[in-house]
């Protein structure tokens, strides 16, 4: 997980090095452990960096929760999926869902997914597509 999320902030760096907000976008899985990993590195480099989180009544994989851990131990903050995203965001990282994906999102995702795929003048990523 610190290897995905290390890796998916390098790559979103260099290809967007003027995005200086950044909106991250986490899951209950893995990959909103790696969505936790990406801004805790993101603030440490100095982007300003809003995360909203799905909540869930299930307990966070064991890695994902260590990743919350120090998200919340850097400083970080973690917003309700359902606030409104600030105007100024420059780069949406998408740790919503990953490969174990086994059928449609639902709703408070499938809501998210929806604003992210129709907000404009904003580049997005995803950590790792569902296939």
């Amino acid at each position: 997980m610190q290897r995905a999320g290390e890796a998916a902030f390098q790559l979103a760096s260099c290809a967007y090095p003027a995005s200086a907000h950044w909106l991250i976008l986490c899951g209950h899985g893995n990959n909103g452990g790696d969505g936790y990993v990406v801004a805790r590195l993101a603030q440490a480099a100095g982007r300003r960096v809003t995360l909203l989180a799905v909540e869930s009544d299930s307990p966070l994989p064991e890695e994902a929760q260590a990743a919350r851990e120090a998200w919340l131990n850097a400083g970080g903050v973690i917003h309700a999926a359902t606030i409104p995203w600030p105007d100024d965001i420059s780069l949406i990282i998408d740790g919503l869902l990953g490969t174990g994906l086994r059928s449609a999102p639902r709703d408070p995702v499938a809501a998210l997914i929806h604003q992210r795929t129709t907000t404009r003048r904003r580049w997005w990523r995803w950590i790792s597509l569902p296939a």
